[in-house]
């Protein structure tokens, strides 16, 4: 039986240009998170539409959605180009990172569901053994879903999207300094071992606690590294363990 339409559609029209933009943004953010195109790098609105195959409006919207999420900055003269910055510029965002990643560790310990609990107790043990059989690829994937899954538990909106900026931003400056990822070994392991135990007990002060220290592990690896004026303290912490 046909449903009655007499009162006309219920649902609006998803405009293509919409979908679109969403489409162009994705695809310059991978090129850019990937390393196509390098720290610094000019993107030039006619050349992306060209090798898009768009129009100049959604390659140049979706510049604008970059800019807003710091993987893109305006620079005078110059225009649109790839995040770049300095040790100075990584020290401030993982001090961000480790006051969000703290409180939301602190929010999931209290209310996280058991299915959200499960799910990521089962990421840190495929993330655990991607360590131990030194798989960086899927290393750096399991450790940004266990992030990701943490911050999704901690019911703040806010909260998810800005540690979803500030971990591309790290990804780039990383690479604009090049400094490769690593932290492949057991302290990262223990690390998210004691995150998981604080969150599923319902541990909130550990649970911040241990969040931040790991976060300090990875500023410290950067600074063992040789980083200069990356300041901070030259010694690691409890559960300070390096990852990705």
């Amino acid at each position: 039986m046909l449903a009655d339409q007499s009162h006309g559609p219920r649902l609006n029209p998803i405009p293509e240009e919409g979908l679109l933009l969403d489409r162009v943004a994705n695809e310059i953010r991978f090129a850019i998170l990937s390393g196509k195109f390098a720290p610094g790098s000019r993107l030039s609105v006619p050349e992306l539409a060209r090798e898009l195959n768009v129009s100049r409006t959604p390659a140049r919207e979706a510049l604008m959605r970059l800019q807003h999420e710091g993987l893109v900055m305006v620079v005078p003269r110059k225009g649109a180009v790839v995040l770049q910055g300095n040790s100075d510029d990584l020290l401030e965002l993982f001090q961000f990172r480790e006051a969000l990643e703290g409180m939301a560790a602190r929010l999931a310990a209290r209310q996280m569901s058991p299915e959200q609990k499960e799910n990521l107790v089962a990421i840190a043990k495929l993330h655990a053994e991607s360590v131990r059989a030194e798989d960086l690829a899927a290393h750096l994937r399991y450790d940004e879903e266990f992030h990701a899954a943490i911050a999704a538990g901690s019911g703040n909106s806010r909260i998810f999207e800005e540690l979803g900026k500030v971990r591309g931003q790290l990804v780039l400056l990383s690479r604009a300094m090049s400094t490769e990822p690593g932290g492949m070994d057991q302290r990262v392991i223990d690390a998210h071992e004691a995150i998981v135990d604080a969150i599923t007990t319902g541990d909130t002060t550990k649970a911040d606690r241990v969040a931040r220290a790991h976060v300090r592990g990875v500023l410290y690896l950067y600074q063992s590294r040789g980083l200069e004026s990356a300041g901070g303290s030259s010694e690691p912490r409890e559960n300070a363990a390096p990852s990705a």
